[in-house]
């Protein structure tokens, strides 16, 4: 595992190397002192696997093909770096630009994901993500669809589908949509959602078995 800051002259600066990366190693890690990066440093990771019977952590013998996905058994290796930034005034730029980078990666996801077929729901829903950061609804609504036929317990897609139904004015479907998030999960609906829901589901969400934060749960609202 490599993590690198390339710096605006062209120079490399490491900032973390794993040669022999181990599964139990996962965690937060400190400088004992901050790294200061210059404006136009770009971070960069590499990442190298070993999906041969001589690795002896290999979940897999004999050897699997992996492919990406959010499952330690898949490939999914990613590496967080935490900042502070030398001017506290420059947050309300750098959060629209790190807005702007989210999306732009979300959205170049989807572009390789729509090539590929799958029957993975973790990966249908992310490409259903990219779908709606392009504005095509129908076509992330026709991915949630495909996510519950594979999975109809699989809370977050209803959820959204509801969204989109309520949102498209479909309010008799949404009110199914939302109905079997409750029969599923009942704390999946957020109090803040309570009252905009409550008319779909043709009674109030008081009861604290029914509210808990939306937000943790659903990447729409």
């Amino acid at each position: 595992m490599e993590g690198y800051a390339v710096l605006p002259d062209g120079s490399r600066k490491w900032l973390l190397l794993i040669k022999n990366w181990d599964f139990n190693w996962q965690g937060d890690y400190r400088y004992q002192t901050p790294v200061f990066l210059p404006k136009g440093t770009k971070i960069m990771m590499n990442f190298t696997f070993d999906n041969t019977a001589n690795n002896t952590a290999n979940p897999n013998s004999p050897p699997a093909q992996v492919v990406y996905g959010p499952q330690s058994s898949d490939e999914m290796a990613e590496l967080w770096f935490q900042l502070v930034l030398k001017n506290p005034d420059d947050r309300p730029l750098f959060n629209k630009m790190s807005r702007e980078k989210a999306k732009a990666t979300l959205l170049e996801f989807g572009r390789l994901s729509f090539a590929t077929e799958t029957n993975k729901p973790d990966l249908l829903i992310m490409t259903a993500q990219a779908r709606l950061a392009e504005g095509d609804f129908r076509g992330a609504y026709e991915l949630y669809s495909q996510v519950v036929r594979l999975d109809p317990n699989r809370v977050s897609a209803w959820f959204n589908m509801g969204i989109l139904l309520m949102n498209s004015r479909q309010s008799k479907s949404a009110a199914i949509a939302f109905r079997r998030v409750i029969r599923i999960e009942l704390s999946f609906i957020d109090k803040r959602n309570s009252n905009r829901l409550r008319d779909f589901l043709g009674r109030p969400l008081n009861s604290g078995r029914e509210i808990r934060s939306l937000q943790q749960h659903c990447n729409l609202c």
